[in-house]
């Protein structure tokens, strides 16, 4: 891999990847250095002196790690133009670029794969592509929930995106958009704000809904939380027919629509009138929790089928999975074994969050880069110089056993 390319995803799930002193590619996530889960450098709900200080180590810790100075600096999500320049401030020789999405994580994912050729398959909740593989003509970017894409002998042909005339509209990425609001799977129970946004939200006009409540945020990112436990509970409950155009709802909408307060105030409503409850009342609990969570999975596994499946048929290839969806464990095993009895395979990527984003940054440039490698190999000891020191201090205590 070039020494000289370091990259950067700055939004939940910061990564960086680059070569370190010891030509081995490193992939770090901000949270194993800050200590707080899906940690972003871009933006905060909570920014500190000390949180900007957090992310500033934790740029010269990777810079002390680089075998040479970047000369390409390849960057995600930062938006927000303060965090941008505390990332140029680090390396101001590089040349910076802004990366795209759904590219970096179908890209990064059939690197990892060591196919030469397949068909690379990318859903998410949302992601932006800034004209990246001829996924977008506008300059800014758009943002899409998938894409899938077509890899021969490392040459890219992008088959569908969100944005195509014609595709699909659909947000797979918004498994828990509705399921925690309405049900005690909820990763805030007893958080009393949750409720009473719920029944502020449908006492709102639609043109006066406010975007800022903390609690909407808090529903918005329950993905975060919540949805291996939605997937896990779906095993102990069964598919409830006269719900499933409702929970279609959830879904069959673009990302920049589904995770609107709007939205989510249609979807309350939709179910309100099939399930004849108030909206503003805890509407599921014990079985019907369980019940709930099937019947999403299920709108989930059929709607993602509906979306892959003629592109599988018709490129008769290896599959390559990635984006947040590629997590979901019930839905892979489905497409693994229909792909085993047409003698194909089937590849999830290790990393295929948004913390694998930074490695797709640099497959999207390098395309040289094929060897294996772990992405679990994370930061260096941050003290390792200081370990003969430790020795010699411990020693002395007795506290070291030498064998």
């Amino acid at each position: 891999m070039n020494s000289k390319i370091f990259a950067i995803h700055g939004g939940h799930d910061c990564s960086a990847t680059f070569v370190d002193k010891n030509n081995q590619v490193r992939i770090f996530q901000l949270e194993r250095f800050t200590k707080i889960k899906h940690d972003n450098f871009e933006c905060d709900s909570y920014t500190t002196d000390i949180r900007i200080e957090q992310k500033k180590s934790f740029l010269d810790h990777i810079k002390s790690q680089l075998k040479e100075e970047p000369k390409y600096v390849l960057y995600s999500y930062f938006g927000n133009r303060y965090y941008l320049d505390i990332l140029k401030s680090k390396f101001k020789e590089s040349k910076f670029i802004e990366m795209g999405h759904h590219t970096s994580h179908c890209i990064g994912a059939y690197h990892q794969s060591q196919f030469k050729d397949a068909l690379v398959i990318s859903l998410d909740g949302g992601g932006f592509d800034n004209n990246h593989y001829g996924i977008t003509k506008n300059p800014k970017g758009v943002e899409i929930s998938y894409s899938i894409v077509k890899i021969l002998d490392k040459k890219v042909d992008v088959l569908l995106a969100t944005n195509f005339p014609g595709a699909m509209n659909f947000t797979p990425g918004s498994y828990t958009a509705l399921v925690p609001a309405i049900s005690e799977i909820d990763p805030y129970k007893g958080d009393k704000r949750i409720t009473e946004f719920i029944k502020s939200l449908l006492e709102q006009s639609d043109s006066n809904i406010k975007l800022n409540d903390s609690p909407f945020w808090k529903l918005r990112n329950m993905a975060k939380v919540c949805a291996g436990k939605l997937m896990g509970l779906a095993a102990y409950g069964k598919v409830r027919e006269e719900w499933i155009n409702s929970v279609k709802l959830v879904y069959l909408a673009g990302p920049d629509e589904v995770h609107t307060p709007k939205h989510i105030k249609s979807l309350l409503i939709s179910f309100a009138s099939i399930i004849g409850v108030r909206p503003d009342q805890n509407w599921f609990s014990g079985q019907e929790s369980y019940d709930l969570a099937a019947t999403n999975q299920y709108v989930f596994e059929e709607l993602c089928w509906e979306l892959i499946q003629p592109y599988i048929d018709e490129c008769d290839l290896d599959v390559v999975f990635s984006g947040g969806c590629a997590l979901n464990v019930l839905s892979n095993q489905k497409i693994m074994e229909y792909l085993s009895k047409n003698n194909r395979k089937l590849f999830v990527s290790p990393d295929p969050g948004d913390d694998g984003l930074s490695y797709g940054h640099v497959c999207s440039i390098d395309k040289t880069f094929d060897d294996k490698f772990s992405v679990y190999c994370g930061l260096d000891i941050l003290d390792r110089e200081k370990i003969p020191e430790y020795y010699e201090k411990y020693k002395k205590d007795g506290k070291v056993i030498e064998l």
